[in-house]
């Protein structure tokens, strides 16, 4: 992308902005400000919908997350193979097993046996889990909904990618439930494909003070 980026660019001055890390980085290293935490809870509004469907489908007593990235190529199936790059890091094939995920996420449960919601960017991950649930676990460990959807329009800048404007505002109401979910949980363990993790439960986490484990899949 950078290469592409400074062959074509016409401009004189070129900026360049990253949040990407060549290792799991240490999330204890990021700090908000009380300040801040105040500022942008204040300003994080879910709507009455949201609220609704959140009440209607989450567990009443307290609750774990384990989270698992997967990757674009996972979370966006429906996009062409000409618009995935395996030479892009967002975008590349990665190997992943269903089953050693699942047996990880039980694992992961019987660590604190509380009640425990599995998410994922993978809805193909998640229909896996429900169909493949040994039934001892599925009054503990639960999966809430199968339509989680990415909140770039553009992830991992691939080229050619087509957005149908409607649909994915529609699909954004999975996104705003997926950050409610988190957020009133009483702890996150976060699998990631990417070596800097999940960025979308790392601050979620960080502003509503809950205890996160981040580990590599």
């Amino acid at each position: 992308n950078l290469v592409k980026c400074l062959n074509t660019s016409e401009k004189e001055d070129i900026y360049i902005f990253s949040n990407y890390a060549k290792e799991l980085t240490d999330h204890n290293k990021f700090l908000l400000s009380d300040e801040c935490k105040l500022f942008m809870k204040n300003n994080l509004i879910f709507s009455d919908a949201i609220t609704s469907e959140y009440d209607k489908i989450s567990p009443k007593e307290k609750y774990n997350v384990i989270h698992f990235r997967l990757g674009d190529k996972e979370c966006l199936q429906s996009m062409s193979k000409e618009e995935f790059d395996d030479e892009n890091l967002n975008t590349k094939k990665f190997n992943i097993d269903y089953d050693i995920l699942m047996n990880t996420a039980i694992l992961t449960y019987l660590h604190d046996k509380k009640p425990t919601i599995i998410m994922s960017d993978s809805n193909g991950f998640k229909e896996f889990f429900i169909e493949n649930m040994p039934k001892k676990y599925r009054d503990d460990i639960r999966i809430l909904h199968c339509s989680s959807q990415h909140c770039s329009d553009n992830p991992g800048f691939i080229d050619k990618l087509s957005i149908k404007r409607e649909e994915k505002m529609d699909n954004m109401f999975y996104v705003a439930l997926d950050m409610k979910i988190i957020s009133s949980c009483d702890k996150v363990v976060s699998y990631s494909v990417y070596p800097w993790g999940s960025g979308f439960c790392l601050w979620i986490a960080k502003l509503f003070d809950i205890p996160l484990i981040q580990k590599g899949v």
